[in-house]
């Protein structure tokens, strides 16, 4: 039973570690650059994003053809939440990136954007500056965009997302929702699997008393003498064994109760 609560523990871990997020990529806005070169840098804003491992990214050809496909027009860039939620509806993915690429002398600005696609909402927004020739952008910045965005968009990092406006006015009638403590969650399942580890050590601790027990008798059986020296360290062997399984007992309930706790706030 131990084991296959620790697997399961494992496997659901594993399981938020590998989920990856279905994205399409905007082609970044040019803003006093050429639009070859806010091209240049969407593409390979894509290719960083897929190297992540965290999205899987649509093809712009592919996207092209299912907007054609569905007769989708949009005035200009995709960034509020509506023309989100229906370009990421007809695309069928999750997320949304969407930015633009600028130039103010000598200093070259990205501002990326990664929208929820169900809600509207930005889950997160990365910037990068850049002095010198546009190049720069290509090499340098885009990749580390990209890794942000993984980043934040990775197991227990969802706590960021950003409300577009207008944002909703709090009721004050109605208590503030505590904000999540990832700490704990996290902290629970660390307990879980020290706690199962315990349990085991002290299993078996458990199970190799009781082999020394056993032992005793036996070896009490075949004595002609020393009596008293067998039944002493049977009596000591079955004590150790009594408690060792308490105290696994005790480890057991500590991981199921640190468990529950993890399921809990993951699924709350």
């Amino acid at each position: 039973m131990l084991a296959r609560t620790i697997l399961v523990m494992l496997a659901m871990v594993a399981s938020c570690m590998a989920k990856t997020w279905q994205v399409a990529v905007e082609d970044l806005t040019a803003q006093g650059v050429s639009a070859t070169d806010a091209s240049i840098l969407s593409d390979r804003l894509r290719s960083e994003l897929l190297g992540t491992g965290v999205f899987r990214v649509m093809e712009r050809s592919q996207m092209d053809k299912v907007l054609k496909e569905q007769a989708f027009e949009a005035s200009g860039a995709c960034e509020g939440g509506q023309c989100a939620i229906q370009l990421g509806r007809l695309l069928s993915v999750d997320r949304l990136v969407v930015g633009s690429v600028g130039r103010i002398g000598s200093v070259y600005t990205m501002q990326i954007r990664l929208l929820d696609v169900e809600t509207g909402e930005v889950v997160t927004t990365a910037t990068e500056d850049r002095s010198g020739a546009i190049e720069g952008l290509l090499t340098k910045s885009i990749p580390m965009l990209a890794k942000r965005l993984a980043s934040a968009q990775q197991v227990g990092r969802e706590d960021n997302v950003v409300t577009p406006f207008p944002q909703p006015i709090p009721d004050p009638q109605k208590p503030a929702l505590r904000k999540e403590n990832h700490w704990f969650r996290w902290g629970s399942l660390a307990g879980a699997a020290g706690a199962g580890a315990a349990a085991v050590v002290f299993h078996l601790k458990a199970q190799d008393r009781k082999k020394a027990a056993d032992a005793a008798v036996v070896e009490y059986g075949k004595a002609t003498s020393g009596f008293e020296t067998f039944k002493a360290d049977h009596a000591q062997a079955v004590k150790d064994a009594n408690s060792a399984t308490t105290t696994a007992i005790v480890c057991d309930a500590a991981a199921g109760v640190l468990l529950g706790a993890f399921t809990l706030t993951y699924a709350f």
